[in-house]
């Protein structure tokens, strides 16, 4: 999560400070297999899940807004997997791509839905990592998310 940080202008149109409480929806494992000729790589949407919450904190606190268990306002957050794609490629090394959509259960009784992708060269954990980071740059412009966070 620290070497994928989410652009700190896309916060500028949240109120600062508050303080938001941020969950991870999925409580049990939710594997999800990506299968070529000779390999399986598989991938957890509740350790996806954790790893953006983890990365949207910190993005957070950087602009004051705290996340704290006691907190009013509340987001609860689950990643399902969309698809994915990987192969050995002769560097050596594992070129990826990853698709997922990031779900948001708001407080409020609203939610809100954000697709994100991404590709590398450098492996599956790296194409879900910056799937991750694309949902979250669009979850910080999203209508639903900025107003429940502004209220």
């Amino acid at each position: 999560p620290d070497a994928l940080p989410v652009e700190p202008f896309r916060l500028a149109q949240l109120r600062a400070p508050q303080a938001v409480r941020l969950n991870n929806g999925l409580t049990s494992p939710a594997k999800y297999q990506i299968r070529n000729q000779s390999t399986i790589w598989e991938v957890d949407a509740r350790q996806l899940t954790d790893t953006a919450v983890v990365m949207l904190r910190r993005a957070l606190e950087k602009q004051g807004i705290r996340a704290v268990p006691q907190a009013e306002k509340t987001a609860t957050f689950r990643i399902q997997v969309r698809g994915g794609m990987a192969q050995f490629v002769p560097v050596p090394t594992v070129a990826a791509s990853a698709r997922l959509t990031l779900h948001a259960d708001l407080g409020d009784g609203t939610a809100t839905s954000v697709d994100g992708e991404s590709g590398s060269g450098f492996g599956v954990q790296n194409a879900f990592e910056g799937a991750i980071q694309n949902a979250l740059q669009r979850l910080l412009i999203d209508p639903a998310f900025v107003a429940y966070l502004n209220r």
